[in-house]
C-alpha cells in the first residue's frame, strides 16, 4: 500500500514538472512574440530617435513621417538610431528584425516595405577653395560602410577616403585635408552647416530610396504588410 501511495506521489510530482516546463515555455514563446520588434535606423552623426507628433511641421520631414507611419501599426517596434558601419553589423547578427535600408532583390530570406524615404546627396566643397565643377575635385570622404547602403560614389582621379561619422567629414573639409563631401537632404533639415560650405552644383551625386528591410519572418511579414498599408494613407512626400 505504502508502495502504491509512493508510486502515484512521483507520477503526480513527474507531472506537476512537466506542466510547469511546458507552461514555461508557452510564456517564453508568447514573451517573444509581443517583444518589440528592432528597427535599425543607420546614421552618420548619431542622435538617439526623437518622436514628433503628427502637428509638429518644424520636425525634420523624415523623422515625422517615419513617426506617422509607426503610429498607423497596431504591433511593437523598437527603432534605434546606430551609426552605419554598426547598425548593419547587428542587423546581420539579427534573426528576426529590420533596418532602414535600400531594397534588396527578393531572395526569401528578407521582405522588403514599400519606399519609406527618398534621399538626395550633394556634394560640398568650402566656397573660398576656388571649386567650379566636379572636375576640380582630387579628394573626397564618405562613412565607412555607407558604400553598402548608398551605392558606391565614384569620382575618376580622385582619391577617396573613409572616416566613422558625418563631424569627422566637416572637419576633414573644413581642414582641407579632401576637397569635398556629400551631405544628404536629411542632414541639411537637421543640422546648420558651417559658415562657408557650400554645394557644388545642383546635380545630386546619389539618389537613395530606402524601405523597411526585414528577416524574414511571420512577424516581419505582417510588420511590413502594415507598413505598407500605413504608407497608402500617407503623402508621397512632405
Amino acid at each position: 500500500m505504502i508502495q502504491k501511495a509512493l508510486c502515484v506521489a512521483a507520477i503526480m510530482a513527474s507531472l506537476a514538472l512537466r506542466s510547469a516546463a511546458v507552461a514555461a515555455d508557452e510564456g517564453k514563446a508568447v514573451s517573444q512574440d509581443t517583444a518589440p520588434l528592432l528597427i535599425y535606423r543607420p546614421v552618420g552623426t548619431f542622435t538617439a530617435h526623437q518622436s514628433f507628433d503628427e502637428g509638429e511641421s518644424s520636425a525634420p520631414s523624415l523623422l515625422r513621417r517615419i513617426d506617422l507611419i509607426f503610429a498607423r501599426i497596431d504591433m511593437p517596434v523598437d527603432m534605434r538610431a546606430v551609426p552605419v558601419k554598426r547598425a548593419l553589423s547587428l542587423y546581420d547578427a539579427l534573426s528576426e528584425g529590420c533596418i532602414m535600408a535600400p531594397a534588396t532583390a527578393d531572395s526569401g530570406a528578407e521582405v522588403n516595405s514599400q519606399r519609406v524615404m527618398h534621399g538626395l546627396f550633394w556634394l560640398y566643397v568650402m566656397a573660398d577653395r576656388g571649386f567650379t565643377s566636379r572636375d576640380d575635385i582630387r579628394s573626397f570622404a564618405t562613412i565607412d560602410g555607407a558604400d553598402q547602403l548608398l551605392g558606391q560614389v565614384t569620382m575618376p582621379g580622385a582619391e577617396r577616403i573613409y572616416v566613422p561619422n558625418f563631424k569627422v567629414l566637416v572637419s576633414m573639409l573644413e581642414s582641407g585635408r579632401v576637397d569635398s563631401i556629400p551631405v544628404g537632404n536629411f542632414v541639411l533639415e537637421t543640422m546648420t552647416l558651417p559658415a562657408g560650405m557650400v554645394r557644388l552644383d545642383d546635380e545630386p551625386v546619389i539618389v537613395l530610396d530606402s524601405v523597411i528591410r526585414c528577416k524574414r519572418t511571420p512577424r516581419t511579414e505582417q510588420l511590413v504588410l502594415k507598413i505598407n498599408q500605413a504608407l497608402e494613407t500617407l503623402p508621397e512626400r512632405f
